[in-house]
């Protein structure tokens, strides 16, 4: 039995050792190394963007963030323009002029008068700040006039003034 059982570990051992030579030194010889396959792949989308949609949606996003200002100066003239929030907490830039200094001011942002506070008043650059009431306001950033190309497409936001209740006004330049 215990010849047996001495026959079949020679027999493992000869043929593990068969088997390592093989692999080694013989299967080299016969099938030469291939370079793996790499496998890539590619998904191509492409999508198409219509100009005037694209322009629309930002023309809408932009006039969200527009405030028109009404103000009575001393002498009861009436001066109309517009103004652009620029934080969403409710600051708000605007034209010192349409401000000026003991008048009566109104602001409509949103549908709403809010209730407001004129931070200050830049007259040499003709700038207004001012905070009015109300959280989470949609805001504008500032092109980069640097990366600007001649032929690119700009457009204006204000408002009109013509009836009682004022009208947001977008032009396309």
């Amino acid at each position: 039995m215990s010849k047996n059982i001495l026959k079949i570990l020679a027999v493992f051992i000869f043929g593990t050792a068969g088997g390592v030579f093989a692999d080694r030194v013989l299967s080299p010889y016969f099938f030469p190394k291939q370079n793996p396959v790499y496998i890539t792949e590619r998904k191509e989308i492409t999508n198409y963007i219509q100009e005037n949609v694209a322009l629309r949606e930002v023309a809408e996003k932009a006039a969200k963030t527009v405030v028109a200002v009404k103000s009575k100066d001393k002498d009861g003239a009436i001066l109309e323009g517009s103004g652009l929030i620029v934080t969403n907490d409710g600051f708000l830039v605007t034209l010192a002029e349409l401000l000026p200094q003991g008048s009566n001011f109104a602001f409509y942002a949103g549908e709403k008068w809010p209730n407001y506070q004129v931070l200050k008043r830049d007259l040499k650059n003709n700038l207004a700040l001012v905070k009015v009431e109300g959280q989470g306001l949609p805001t504008a950033g500032f092109a980069d006039l640097e990366n600007m190309k001649i032929g690119e497409r700009v457009f204006l936001a204000g408002f009109d003034f013509s009836s009682t209740t004022p009208k947001i006004m977008v032009n396309d330049f």
